[in-house]
């Protein structure tokens, strides 16, 4: 067993490259990476490249929504592992302790780390990521979760509600642009099912929409 800090370079010690796969939008630029151990990636976000910040503007500010930050967590854990679609069954412990803002006329890069923790007894793969920006100087993270990858298993049955007896309210004139920020790519709440203050159970759209 050989405990080092980041080798490169060396004649002795060859790493084989990661591949840059051109379908992952936020695997980009790789900085570092060790197969199945380690990984640093970055990327621009503009709105030319990512119209949908367009829609996901906050008093002014355009936020990277944390469904695409998940995105780019698993796609670099896709990298990491060599797998196409790696087999993740769940995420664990996300965190989503600083915004990051993107400028608008000349865009934020974003840098992306992935690094692989030991496989739990039950064979499952754990995957810490965390995404960074420029704007803190890459020194912390925005957004972390940790990717969990194993055999995916069937949860207990849930019995939905009758959606004849939905909640008296009309999403889209009474929750979009009042209580919720997101523009017309994100407004997918249909009808609300159940609503208290544990839970909510919505009926959303699905659609093959651009982003």
């Amino acid at each position: 067993i050989v405990v080092t800090a980041r080798l490169a370079g060396f004649d002795t010690w060859p790493a084989p490259p990661l591949p840059i796969r051109a379908d992952l939008r936020f695997v980009e630029h790789i900085v570092t990476g060790q197969p199945e151990l380690e990984l640093v990636a970055r990327t621009r976000l503009t709105l030319q490249r990512d119209p949908y910040l367009e829609d996901h503007a906050l008093n002014g500010s355009l936020l990277f929504p944390t469904v695409f930050g998940l995105e780019a967590m698993a796609q670099a854990t896709a990298t990491l592992n060599g797998e196409a679609n790696p087999a993740i069954v769940r995420i664990e412990d996300i965190r989503l302790d600083r915004p990051i803002v993107v400028d608008a006329s000349r865009g934020t890069e974003i840098e992306i780390r992935a690094v692989a923790e030991e496989t739990e007894t039950n064979g499952e793969r754990h995957v810490r990521v965390g995404i960074r920006t420029e704007q803190t100087g890459f020194a912390v993270d925005h957004f972390e979760a940790t990717m969990v990858l194993g055999t995916p298993r069937l949860g207990p049955r849930v019995e939905l509600p009758d959606c004849a007896k939905a909640v008296p309210i009309e999403p889209r004139s009474e929750l979009y642009g009042s209580l919720l920020f997101q523009g017309p790519r994100f407004q997918r709440i249909e009808s609300i099912l159940e609503l208290d203050n544990d839970h909510a159970i919505v009926e959303a759209q699905s659609s093959p929409t651009s982003f």
